[in-house]
């Protein structure tokens, strides 16, 4: 058996990782067990940045609407198809969170 010397990093990112884990001060990632908590700052930037999202690529592409209408036939059933199943997950979430 040949004697093998552990693995050395390159990197000082690696290391500090390390060390956490040893100590027990990282473990795997979990929504469960971050110690992160989402605010409700998060889910204002989170909605403002949708909507702004959303309002870009309308600006974006009103254009190609006024010259190609034929390719855009239709878009407002995927658009439709979009908010019935984000509402569908809204619902089930609070189902699920009084069930609980």
């Amino acid at each position: 058996m040949v004697n093998q010397q552990p693995r050395r990093s390159f990197c000082k990112k690696d290391n500090y990782i390390t060390k956490l884990k040893n100590h027990g001060l990282v473990r795997g990632f979990s929504f469960y067990n971050s110690p992160m908590d989402i605010g409700s700052g998060h889910w204002i930037f989170a909605g403002l940045f949708a909507f702004s999202f959303v309002v870009a690529t309308v600006y974006a592409y009103r254009d190609d609407l006024k010259r190609t209408p034929s390719l855009f036939q239709g878009s407002w059933k995927f658009l439709l198809g979009v908010v019935l199943v984000v509402m569908i997950l809204i619902v089930v979430k609070i189902l699920f969170r009084f069930s609980h």
